[in-house]
């Protein structure tokens, strides 16, 4: 199922595909497609905070699709360049993202990080900004263009005029 829609998005060209949560229940099946793919595929790592350790939300609502770091070891083996990081608890929320699971995430691979999940400010931007040395290479904002806080020109001004 996973592998036609896979083949579709790659033959569009696209330089990058991100595989989304749905994958997460057939971590081979990732680990095979960034083996067979490389640098083009990239993951979202949906995480729940648990009294269990960190969870990756699966497909649909409260599902779980294993421990995080168990994951991260085998994606990171295979080979995958980049994750979307985001805490399920703040996505689009506007309550900051969650910096210390970025970092902790950022810390256990080299692959390059996207914070995602929470941003609401610039002020925001310029804390997972901050993290750029950490491996963090970007952020994804969402809710926060979609409120108004602030546009997508504003954005990039701030962080160009942060570096």
């Amino acid at each position: 199922m996973y592998e036609a829609a896979l083949e579709r998005a790659l033959a569009t060209g696209c330089a990058r595909f991100n595989l989304r949560r749905g994958a997460l229940t057939d971590l081979r099946w990732c680990a095979t497609a960034i083996a067979r793919h490389g640098e083009r595929i990239g993951v979202s790592l949906p995480v729940h905070l648990t009294d269990r350790g960190p969870r990756l939300a699966g497909p649909g609502r409260g599902t779980d699709a294993g421990d995080l770091w168990s994951a991260l070891t085998m994606l990171d083996d295979a080979g995958c360049a980049r994750y979307v990081v985001t805490d399920v608890s703040r996505e689009g929320s506007l309550t900051s993202p969650n910096s210390e699971l970025i970092s902790d995430v950022c810390g256990r691979t080299a692959a390059a990080v996207l914070a995602a999940g929470g941003i609401a400010t610039l002020d925001d931007l310029r804390a997972v900004a901050a993290l750029a040395p950490n491996g963090v290479d970007g952020a994804l904002v969402g809710r926060a263009l979609y409120t108004g806080a602030f546009s997508l020109s504003q954005a990039l001004a701030f962080v160009a005029s942060s570096a």
